[in-house]
């Protein structure tokens, strides 16, 4: 049986963090031309919801890292087996589109309480990012911001592709409209993933969302445009929905973690239960919580050291992000006082 390996490894170019800083500006242009109030992508919300992580007590020992550590497994540091969390529903795009039209669904965990040393910053946070893919067809930071910068106008989309990336457009246009299916029946019943890896410990892991609950038999894409949100409503308010974390871990040099285009191969190891807290979401205390969530930022470097996001495409998103709070003046990281 293959074991998780600590040989795996990030390859940094020269050059590459002024090259970041130069795209997380390009994005940051766009969504200024908005307004810079909403975020430069996954703009549309679908629900803003509340949960706890519970950390399961049979996880193997190279799994108990950071926040899935076991109690007194880091001496002089508090350890927890449940978190407080704050969950955000969205769909990926940067326009607040149809439901029905193609584009990913986008599933942020924020942690509360998460004491220890930072990948970046002090707050006590934990922020887990996921989506409904379990890769992405973009090769490089530069073909998803071209990409991104080309949809804006849908109609000359395939021309200005071909333009900026030459035959590689035709093959990234259908990879892009495989991956973004479209006419999802309930966010609630998807599967999430994290796409790029991220640390454990010495280890380097892939995340994984799984429905715990019974799926709904009546879910399906409707006129409404908000047909998704609508549809998770009375679910979220009669409670019961739950989803289980599950980590995958590198266990061979070829499970690359600079390649998000690629899925790897080894199993996943359960890690903890996420429940969502039942809500009444049109209520004045669910209208308040959406607030307090719209505003904050979910970003994967809001991390333990333990969890330090791994590969290019994570080095990206913290440039990305910075940028992207900034413009939109994200409140400050939560210290679970406001719970």
């Amino acid at each position: 049986m293959a074991q998780a390996i600590t040989s795996w490894k990030e390859t940094i170019s020269d050059g590459e963090e002024k090259e970041l800083s130069r795209l997380a500006e390009e994005l940051g242009a766009l969504q200024l031309k908005k307004g810079g109030r909403e975020r430069a992508l996954h703009a549309k919300p679908h629900a803003a919801l509340r949960a706890t992580l519970t950390v399961r007590e049979d996880i193997p020992a190279h799994a108990a890292q950071g926040v899935f550590a076991k109690p007194g497994q880091f001496p002089g540091r508090e350890t927890r087996k449940q978190y407080n969390a704050y969950v955000r529903l969205s769909n990926g795009s940067a326009a607040r589109q149809h439901d029905k039209e193609p584009d990913l669904r986008g599933f942020s965990i924020k942690l509360l309480g998460v004491e220890g040393l930072k990948a970046l910053g002090d707050a006590t946070t934990q922020d887990f990012l996921l989506i409904d893919s379990p890769t992405v067809p973009f090769k490089t930071p530069q073909e998803f911001v071209t990409f991104v910068k080309c949809i804006a106008s849908p109609a000359t989309l395939p021309f200005k592709l071909v333009g900026a990336l030459g035959f590689r457009a035709f093959s990234l246009i259908g990879e892009v409209a495989k991956m973004a299916k479209g006419k999802r029946n309930s966010l609630l019943d998807l599967p999430y993933f994290s796409v790029a890896p991220m640390a454990m410990g010495p280890f380097a892991a892939r995340l994984r969302l799984t429905p715990t609950h019974q799926p709904s038999p009546h879910a399906k894409p409707e006129a409404d445009r908000a047909y998704l949100r609508a549809e998770l409503i009375p679910r979220v308010r009669a409670g019961g929905v739950g989803f289980l974390l599950e980590a995958q871990f590198c266990e061979s040099e070829s499970e690359l973690v600079e390649d998000t285009t690629v899925a790897w191969s080894t199993p996943f190891v359960p890690l903890a239960q996420l429940d969502i807290l039942a809500t009444d979401l049109e209520s004045e205390a669910g209208k308040k919580q959406s607030e307090l969530v719209e505003a904050l930022s979910f970003d994967p470097w809001h991390a333990l050291s333990e969890h330090r996001p791994l590969g290019l495409t994570m080095r990206a998103r913290k440039s990305a992000y910075f940028v992207s709070t900034q413009n939109r003046r994200a409140s400050a990281e939560p210290d679970g006082t406001e719970w």
